[in-house]
């Protein structure tokens, strides 16, 4: 079995978990900032990497060991054997982060100790090395170092972030990663059996990945990975889990809306959900004049905050009135802390979360009681 580790955002590991059992693989465990998993060769982390939706990366540890320097850290790395997994004629990059104080505290640093160690191990069993592409590498490889002096590394199997999905084809200010609107989604535990409503879609985010969960569509049929790019990549194996995904692809058993005040927004959500193949009702209309949907369902929304909404105190007592019009729904609504008691919502239970370098609280609402 291999041993692989998709990384999550703050307060998102768990439900990447969830995600990851539910899928199949066996050795689910989670920190902080991910959870490891196993499964069968390769075709585990392919499979990974199309179907996780909350889920920044899917890297594949080479090593683990202890780096009290920089000569350790290089010793350790060149211990790899890089050649199973690299060859003369593709290019690598390496990317590196760390938590550990000086010496190794500085990642550019970190990442050039490694990057020498790879080219020498591969010059000394190759004959040759690969050429460094730092923009667009054949394979990522990366290097973490812990706070206490422990390295990590290995390679990037998803190549660039799990986040881009490809249907970002028109977007918006401060658009809310699709990774993040996944997370909202799996925390609510939506199974797309009532309908689902996000009154301030903006550029579609959240709407268009209900929309992808409601239709059993893989988040990484539409895009490239970097494991396609990797000397031993299994082509066959790859399309045998992309035919297996479509055949999962369903139409939508219930209705999806996306509503904002501002047009333009409205346009750049239908853009993306035609690129991303999926069918949301979308319309222009305030937030304040939303009306309860029928059946009763869920509403799902990132409001705006931070910069993009000066005076905020008066918004969260509208949104919370509007909110309590609604009885019988339940919102998930991502909130900032100091906001929350404006709205004058209890929420049954929240979830710390980071929008960017902000920091939110997804809640949990049942809707029509009064705090």
């Amino acid at each position: 079995m291999t041993r692989f580790y998709a990384t999550a955002a703050l307060g998102t590991a768990d439900l990447v978990a969830r995600e990851l059992r539910a899928l199949g693989f066996g050795g689910v465990r989670y920190d902080a900032g991910g959870a490891t998993f196993e499964g069968d060769g390769m075709a585990a982390g392919m499979k990974a990497c199309l179907h996780l939706r909350a889920a920044m990366r899917v890297l594949l540890p080479l090593a683990r060991f202890r780096a009290g320097d920089a000569d350790a850290l290089y010793r350790g790395a060149a211990a790899v054997a890089w050649e199973d997994h690299l060859g003369v004629d593709v290019t690598f990059a390496v990317s590196a982060a760390t938590g550990a104080p000086p010496p190794l505290a500085h990642a550019p640093f970190l990442g050039q100790k490694v990057k020498d160690a790879v080219v020498d191990r591969l010059r000394a069993r190759l004959g040759a090395r690969p050429d460094v592409s730092r923009d667009d590498p054949d394979v990522r490889v990366y290097v973490h170092v812990a706070e206490d002096g422990e390295a990590s590394v290995g390679l990037d199997v998803s190549g660039e972030s799990l986040h881009l999905r490809g249907y970002r084809v028109a977007p918006t200010p401060a658009p809310l990663r699709e990774t993040l609107a996944a997370a909202v989604l799996l925390a609510a535990e939506w199974r797309a059996e009532v309908p689902l409503l996000d009154p301030m879609c903006g550029s579609g985010t959240i709407a268009i990945e209900a929309a992808l969960l409601a239709g059993r569509v893989a988040p990484g049929l539409a895009r490239r990975f970097g494991f396609e790019r990797w000397p031993r990549f299994d082509r066959a194996a790859w399309d045998r889990l992309r035919a297996e995904a479509r055949a999962e692809i369903r139409p939508a058993p219930v209705a999806i809306y996306g509503r904002d005040r501002d047009p333009d927004a409205v346009a750049a959500a239908r853009r993306n959900a035609a690129a991303a193949g999926v069918a949301v009702e979308w319309s222009v209309a305030d937030a304040r004049e939303t009306a309860p949907l029928d059946p009763p369902g869920v509403v799902a929304t990132n409001p705006p905050y931070g910069e993009r909404l000066e005076g905020s105190r008066a918004f969260w007592r509208s949104l919370g009135t509007m909110l309590r019009r609604l009885r019988g729904h339940t919102a998930f609504v991502l909130v900032p802390p100091a906001a929350l008691p404006a709205l004058g919502l209890r929420p049954t239970w929240q979830r710390r979360l980071k929008n960017g370098p902000i920091t939110v609280l997804l809640c949990r609402f049942e809707l029509g009681k009064r705090v």
